[in-house]
């Protein structure tokens, strides 16, 4: 939002896409087998816990480094992401994101019957979860970046300090639960 309406629509396409790419994983089976190996599933949470950390640490200094006047704030090249890097941060994250995959395994089971097909029902369950959720985030969206109409630099960093606190603090909550388990 930070750097715009469009860019943070772009990032909820990757997210949303990513979705997909987690359904056809649960069809083909690579879900299951992830979850089910202790090893293989706790390199996924890794692997998320590092890109959170990645995410917050960018943010802090995107919030530190700031921009002089108004407009977004820049990314550590000085400009806003590109399109492409937009979308593959938001599919990134989402790709990372075990709890999809969970869900998928534990509530879509629910619907699949022996006459239904389990592609035709995978496919209609993650696009009705695309649709609800793309409106959800697609509104907030619009709405943050109305609020931040005037992209007041102060408020910009505002919101890449706290983004990246949040990131960070996600990452260190997965990382210790991570380690109890």
């Amino acid at each position: 939002v930070c750097h715009g309406r469009r860019t943070a629509l772009i990032t909820l396409s990757g997210t949303l896409s990513a979705f997909y790419a987690h359904g056809i994983l649960s069809l083909i089976g690579l879900t299951a087998l992830i979850l089910s190996s202790a090893k293989l599933f706790a390199l996924v949470k890794l692997l998320g816990v590092i890109y959170l950390f990645y995410l917050g640490i960018s943010s802090l200094l995107q919030a530190v480094r700031g921009s002089g006047g108004s407009g977004p704030v820049p990314v550590a090249g000085g400009k806003a992401p590109s399109m492409r890097k937009a979308w593959c941060q938001g599919f990134i994250t989402n790709l990372l994101n075990p709890k999809v995959s969970m869900f998928y395994l534990a509530l879509f089971p629910q619907f699949v019957t022996d006459t239904d097909s389990i592609i035709a029902t995978t496919a209609m369950l993650v696009s009705l979860q695309v649709v609800i959720v793309g409106a959800w985030f697609a509104s907030l969206a619009t709405l943050a970046a109305r609020a931040c109409g005037d992209r007041s630099a102060v408020l910009m960093r505002l919101i890449k300090g706290a983004v990246g606190s949040l990131m960070l603090w996600f990452g260190f909550s997965l990382s210790q639960a991570q380690l109890r388990s």
